[in-house]
């Protein structure tokens, strides 16, 4: 019998960084795991559905046997699952129309499905009411306002972001 495992995902991208911060729980029987990280935009595109397609694969990575896994968010699935199946080659389109760093974590995302799932069987279900998935949206949610607070990032409007990335990448002289 294959063993069945539910992946609670939730994510939040920081406006001035681009960067978004992820978290997931694992649940296998009565086991739980917990992890968060960051999928940076390195400069490059990045939203949600690239962040969680990051921290899914994460997830996955942490699987020892292929198992059957149910993929579970609280924030709508629609662009998370196009994504997937044009990465995944299921649907016609460019993988270039998955924007900017997005592209490499759906791509991530397929070979740990690939690799840890049982014969492609993945579910992914927007379930808002799950207590899990409302756990990660709020570590998530924490997890940037701490990295924002330890590295004293004030709030800065998004007009003015341009002007403190440009100084930024002249270490800060002109």
């Amino acid at each position: 019998m294959v063993d069945k495992v539910t992946i609670s995902l939730g994510a939040i991208r920081d406006r001035e960084s681009g960067n978004v911060f992820c978290a997931a729980v694992l649940v296998y029987k009565d086991h739980h795991a917990r992890l968060n990280d960051i999928f940076p935009s390195n400069g490059e595109y990045t939203n949600m559905s690239g962040g969680l397609a990051h921290i899914a694969a994460r997830a996955l990575n942490r699987l020892h046997r292929k198992c059957i896994v149910d993929l579970r968010m609280a924030c709508q699935t629609k662009e998370f699952l196009t994504n997937l199946e044009i990465a995944s080659g299921y649907r016609k389109g460019s993988k270039e129309s998955i924007a900017g760093r997005n592209k490499d974590a759906f791509e991530s995302l397929v070979r740990a499905i690939n690799t840890h799932v049982e014969a492609g069987q993945v579910q992914v279900s927007w379930k808002p009411e799950d207590g899990y998935c409302y756990e990660v949206s709020e570590m998530a949610t924490s997890f940037r306002d701490t990295w924002k607070e330890n590295l004293n990032i004030p709030d800065i409007p998004s007009a003015d972001m341009a002007a403190v990335q440009e100084s930024l990448s002249h270490g800060g002289h002109r």
